[in-house]
């Protein structure tokens, strides 16, 4: 059973999520439904990353017992991935990261626990990821293509991905676990 006071996760849309508030923006208020009142919601962008990674580093340094959970769509999904980096140079870890059909994510960071990576993309933009150390990583691949693990199909576009019951339900129970 988890301390949910303990948790913080900042969930992040894409550079179009202000037109598609039924993707990212529901996640983020089940999750305060759900009493994880210290999540928030953000934007991609690269100002909004550096206030994200200095709004943590501030409060893991006045309590190192907390937990935090990054989730990102689309470019959030790259901005989480760049955030978990910076991260790692403070020493910071991170308990679970989901990344939401990312154009192109980097590797993910040593100091990430857990990984889920959610993707549909399939074409020039590689959304499989990576791992740099001992992160523990599962892919879901929605393409229908025979060439990754954990190969769902289903008729999930860039945008209904974000909205799937799955993804949330595996974000919930990763959390309540914590």
């Amino acid at each position: 059973m988890s301390n949910k006071s303990l948790i913080h996760p900042y969930i992040q849309r894409g550079l179009m999520g202000f037109l598609f508030k039924d993707a990212m923006y529901p996640i983020a208020e089940k999750l305060k439904d759900e009493g994880f009142l210290n999540t928030k919601m953000l934007a991609w962008q690269d100002p909004t990353r550096l206030k994200i990674v200095k709004d943590i580093v501030k409060k893991y340094r006045a309590n190192n017992d907390i937990k935090i959970v990054l989730v990102g769509h689309s470019m959030g999904g790259n901005a989480v991935t760049y955030e978990a980096k910076m991260l790692e140079g403070h020493g910071i870890p991170v308990e679970l990261m989901i990344v939401i059909d990312a154009p192109m994510p980097i590797p993910v960071a040593s100091n990430v626990k857990e990984c889920i990576n959610f993707y549909q993309f399939n074409d020039y933009r590689d959304p499989k990821l990576v791992t740099e150390g001992n992160t523990i990583l599962t892919q879901y691949n929605y393409t229908g293509k025979e060439d990754g693990i954990g190969i769902l199909k289903g008729d999930l576009d860039h945008i209904s991905i974000a909205k799937n019951s799955f993804l949330y339900e595996t974000l919930l129970k990763k959390m309540k676990a914590m």
